[in-house]
C-alpha cells in the first residue's frame, strides 16, 4: 500500500523555539526587576508555548500521513482517520498571512443542517494550494 507522510516545516518550529527562548529571557529579566506578578505569568505561558513547540518537532506525535484508503491527522496523541469517500473536495485558502487546507466532509452536517467546512491543523512544509492539489490527485485515485 502506497503512503506518504508529511511533517511540519522545521524551520518555523525552530523560530517558534527561538521566539519563546527570548520571551523566557524578557519575562526573568521582569522576575529579577522585581515585577513578581507579570514576570511569572509570562513566564509561565512562554514555557508552555516552549513545550507544545518543542512536542511538535517530534515526529510520531505530530504529521500527516496520506495512504490509498485515506488521509490520518496525527496531533499529539490524538490520530483521526478520514477515508476518500467522506470527503467531497480540498481547498486553498487564505488566513492573514497563513495558508490553510480547507475540506468538505461528504454527507456530514452540524446541528443547523449546515455542511461544515474542517481544517488540516498545518500544511505540513508546503504551500497550501500544492497540499490541497496533492490530497485531491490522492483522493481522485493519482498516487504519485
Amino acid at each position: 500500500m502506497k503512503e506518504l507522510i508529511l511533517h511540519p516545516a522545521p524551520f518555523r518550529q525552530v523560530l517558534n523555539l527561538i521566539l519563546a527562548g527570548l520571551g523566557i529571557t524578557f519575562f526573568c529579566m521582569l522576575l529579577d526587576s522585581g515585577q513578581h506578578w507579570i514576570g511569572g505569568l509570562g513566564l509561565a505561558f512562554m514555557l508552555i508555548v516552549l513545550f507544545f513547540t518543542g512536542l511538535r518537532l517530534l515526529p510520531a506525535l505530530y504529521h500527516l500521513r496520506i495512504t490509498e484508503k485515506g488521509f490520518h491527522v496525527r496531533f499529539m496523541h490524538r490520530d483521526t482517520f478520514w477515508s476518500w469517500d467522506q470527503v467531497q473536495e480540498f481547498s486553498a485558502r487564505r488566513k492573514g498571512r497563513e495558508g490553510l487546507v480547507e475540506f468538505i466532509p461528504a454527507g456530514l452536517k452540524d446541528r443547523d443542517g449546515k455542511v461544515p467546512v474542517l481544517r488540516l491543523p498545518d500544511t505540513y512544509g508546503m504551500k497550501a494550494q500544492d497540499l490541497a492539489t496533492l490530497l485531491n490527485s490522492w483522493r481522485r485515485g493519482n498516487f504519485e
